[in-house]
């Protein structure tokens, strides 16, 4: 039994080493229309390699987190464009 502690204990002192290296990062902003810098409500704010979307708030202002890499959000709403 002794030995089965020790075991969980070293798995969770690796498992933690590796988020450790693994650090997540934020990515925020606000969505404006182009045209009139107007804020754009409830847009979805897209990362299709991770499969993560947020929405927008009533200021346009949106924030994700993500793994450490290189990545390409995707920015939609109703009636504008991509």
């Amino acid at each position: 039994m002794k030995t089965f502690y020790k075991h969980i204990f070293l798995l969770t002192c690796v498992t933690a080493g590796f988020s450790a290296i693994a650090q997540d990062f934020s990515v925020s902003g606000y969505v404006k229309d182009s045209a009139s810098s107007e804020v754009i409500v409830g847009a979805t704010i897209y990362e299709p390699t991770t499969n993560t979307a947020v929405i927008s708030n009533e200021y346009g202002f949106f924030s994700m987190r993500l793994k450490s890499g290189a990545y390409t959000l995707e920015c939609s709403s109703l009636g504008t464009k991509s």
